[in-house]
């Protein structure tokens, strides 16, 4: 590392730390700020719902339509490491019930509940939301407030906040100042009248039925009791005086505004959700009697949570906890003993795995009558608070490919335009490469095992998920987009079973550590997955029949895509340039208006006899047939217009549009076929093009044939070879039939 990054690494620490700590403030300060921004006063609901819309929005095509998904679900704090990928739609929900959540009279009123088998993405989210949280909150926009308290200064002992024997100070011991245990909202400091005239002196809805905290409260009582005996005046502001009391900014983080209970967590139910009295601490505290809120561990998952969110993990492991959230999402309350509680803001988020409602649901109750059915049902009255999501599998190829690449190599920056993985690229780790289409094969192959099968349906699996992943898909009768088709769309059920990503992973992670091969053509590694599905307890026998027969499909199509780059690898020289493509589109759009004297008759032939597969036969020395007529119409002005007008918007000029990007021609621009390839070499061998001969046209063509796919498509020249090899031992009955009649 040179001196300069040593420099730079420190720096940028200095000033990650600067964004992160800000002096402690006081009540006046609070106020003034307050009064500047009141949306540092803020309720978790709120917080929340701004960290989200913060980031802002992109537009994405997911399930066969574009859409606009909120970029904070991108991870982009933690560049893109635990993006959510896919799950556009339901993310989009929580975000419209959350804001509507914000917008009713109540504080927290209902539990959300992510559902959804394993490997969708849950475990995902949860990180996306505390690593977005964290980050938000070290913004300007993101500020967020608690308070501390410090009795040190006061002559009793008895009035202490320690938690030992200690000599009396007439000075603040900077060693005693205490949290409030569960970061309390300082506006809950104030009283509530107070609150109520900041509330109508600010544009903001500042929490006004809020209270402080049981240990803040029992500090600031015991304050107040100091100074009521000395009858003092501005008994509020001696209470709140910066020896007592100071108000300081926190980053969001686990304990922090963000509780997470996990799997593993035990205890009972009040452990778990508050926290637990601690016996040893009455004997150390003055509590007079009674039970000094002070001596509470306030650990539970709703303390840490306490102003931010309450993710409960794997909750099918906790669902008791359900039972004793019917009052609390309702009053934003909670108790810690008969006579204490505190309120509660907090997103209370459950992450289920399988179904939580389904585990509660008796099958006997269809026995019952209509009346009685309500009152077996004992989840009834939770089931009415609570929002509930179901993530499925992914069903885009693009993300389900980006989730594979990371789960095998940890691929970050999924998202960044910068950093743009297409879905035919090669994937090499540990010296190992998964050749180019090899991703995408798996990928593709993942999707439709997700499809429920549909008769009715004119398209195969691999062309549905083709068209609800980029909007068309190419034919031989040309492209075509998916809103000419009217029976895509997904099911309700699509998703809700298939080959789960941590399959895939597995199966190719272990290939990475094997001898037998060090490049691994697409075809192989499905036949890997294949043959590995009856060693896995996951997949029953059914399924393993259905995925096992839909292997073949994805095999055809990959087999196409690679065969596309043999053959484009091989007429690379006669690919059009951006000057020769503008020349013909200029020329063609003359011929269709009939201006004789702006367009050349040929100019358009050759141009279509090269990269068009048109011939000599074609034409009446350089006019047109019938058949090329139709083809410059229907195969590429219709499509050109088309995409002009898809482009247009208000006031734009025609000359600001750049025809060469639209799809019709970058789609006809790689359309070559073996007849193309016996065209232009005649004396092309297929025979003998896995060990062509010394010194001939063959070994010459395949040379040059690895080069390109090497230097322009991504191959190594292991995979190259390999790619090109098997190509022509797999079709070689069909090229020598385009040989043949070429």
């Amino acid at each position: 590392m040179t001196e300069n990054n040593h420099n730079d690494i420190i720096k940028y620490a200095n000033e990650t730390l600067k964004n992160t700590t800000d002096r402690p403030i006081t009540i006046d300060e609070f106020i003034k700020e307050v009064l500047n921004d009141p949306k540092i006063t803020r309720n978790a609901h709120q917080y929340l719902l701004d960290a989200i819309e913060y980031y802002g929005t992109r537009k994405i095509f997911e399930g066969g339509e574009e859409k606009e998904r909120y970029k904070f679900f991108d991870d982009p704090a933690n560049n893109g490491q635990h993006a959510v990928l896919g799950h556009t739609d339901v993310l989009n929900d929580f975000v419209q019930d959350l804001r509507v959540i914000v917008n009713s009279n109540e504080r927290m009123q209902k539990i959300i509940l992510f559902n959804g088998p394993t490997a969708t993405g849950k475990s995902e989210l949860k990180r996306c939301l505390v690593n977005g949280l964290k980050a938000y909150s070290q913004t300007d926009d993101g500020k967020k407030y608690t308070f501390d308290w410090n009795l040190s200064s006061l002559s009793s002992t008895n009035d202490r906040l320690t938690y030992g024997d200690a000599e009396s100070y007439s000075n603040v011991d900077e060693n005693e100042w205490f949290s409030s245990p569960i970061n309390s909202n300082p506006i809950s400091i104030f009283p509530k009248d107070i609150r109520m005239k900041l509330n109508q002196n600010v544009n903001y809805s500042i929490p006004i039925d809020i209270n402080i905290d049981p240990f803040s409260n029992e500090a600031y009582q015991k304050i107040k009791r100091h100074y009521g005996k000395q009858n003092v005046e501005n008994l509020f502001s001696k209470i709140t005086n910066e020896k007592h009391f100071r108000i300081r900014r926190y980053t969001v983080d686990e304990t922090k505004s963000i509780g997470i209970l996990n799997a593993e967590d035990g205890g009972s139910v009040k452990e778990r959700l508050i926290g637990a009295w601690m016996p040893s601490m009455f004997q150390v505290l003055d509590s007079r009697g009674r039970k000094n809120p002070q001596a509470f561990s306030y650990d539970g998952v709703l303390s840490q949570g306490n102003g931010g969110i309450t993710i409960i993990e794997d909750a099918t492991r906790h669902a008791d906890l359900l039972l004793h959230l019917l009052n609390i999402p309702d009053e934003g309350y909670a108790k810690i003993d008969k006579k204490l509680g505190f309120d509660v803001d907090t997103v209370p988020i459950f992450i289920s795995n399988p179904d939580l409602m389904e585990q509660h649901i008796n099958r006997e109750n269809n026995n019952l009558s209509m009346d009685k059915i309500h009152g077996a049902d004992q989840m009834k009255a939770i089931k009415r608070r609570i929002f509930q999501y179901n993530i499925k599998y992914l069903t885009s190829i693009e993300n389900e490919h980006n989730l594979i690449r990371k789960e095998i190599s940890g691929h970050k920056n999924m998202n960044n335009e910068n950093n743009v993985v297409n879905l035919r690229d090669s994937l090499i780790v540990n010296d190992v490469e998964f050749s180019p289409h090899s991703i995408e094969a798996v990928a593709i192959y993942s999707i439709i095992t997700r499809f429920m099968d549909n008769d009715n349906t004119s398209l195969s699996s691999v062309e549905k998920a083709l068209l609800l992943d980029r909007g068309y898909v190419d034919t031989p009768k040309g492209r075509k987009n998916i809103n000419d088709y009217d029976d895509i769309k997904l099911n309700e059920k699509d998703g809700t079973f298939g080959i789960p990503v941590t399959y895939t992973r597995d199966i190719l992670s272990s290939l990475l550590y094997q001898t037998e091969s060090d490049t691994y053509l697409p075809h192989e590694l499905l036949d890997e997955m294949v043959d590995s599905f009856s060693n896995a307890p996951i997949f029953s026998d059914k399924e393993i029949t259905v995925f096992s027969r839909k292997v073949d499909k994805v095999k055809d199509y990959i087999k196409k895509e690679q065969e596309k780059d043999i053959i484009n690898a091989i007429l690379f020289d006669r690919k059009a340039s951006e000057e020769a493509i503008s020349e013909y589109i200029n020329n063609i759009y003359a011929w269709d208006e009939g201006e004789e004297e702006e367009y050349d008759e040929i100019v358009l032939k050759e141009f279509e006899k090269k990269h068009l597969g048109m011939k000599d036969t074609d034409y009446t020395n350089n006019t047109p047939e019938k058949d090329v007529i139709e083809y410059r119409q229907n195969k590429i002005i219709k499509p050109l217009n088309k995409y002009l007008w898809k482009q247009r918007n208000e006031g734009f000029k025609i000359n600001e549009i750049s025809l060469i990007d639209a799809p019709v021609i970058s789609s006809l621009m790689g359309s070559y076929d073996w007849q193309d390839v016996f065209s232009t070499y005649e004396n092309l061998d297929p025979d003998n093009w896995k060990i062509p001969s010394e010194n001939t046209i063959t070994k010459e063509i395949k040379d040059n044939c690895i080069d390109i796919l090497v230097n322009e498509f991504g191959y190594t020249k292991d995979s190259a070879i390999k790619t090109s090899n098997y190509i022509f031992t797999e079709n070689i009955s069909s090229i020598k039939k385009h040989k043949e009649n070429a």
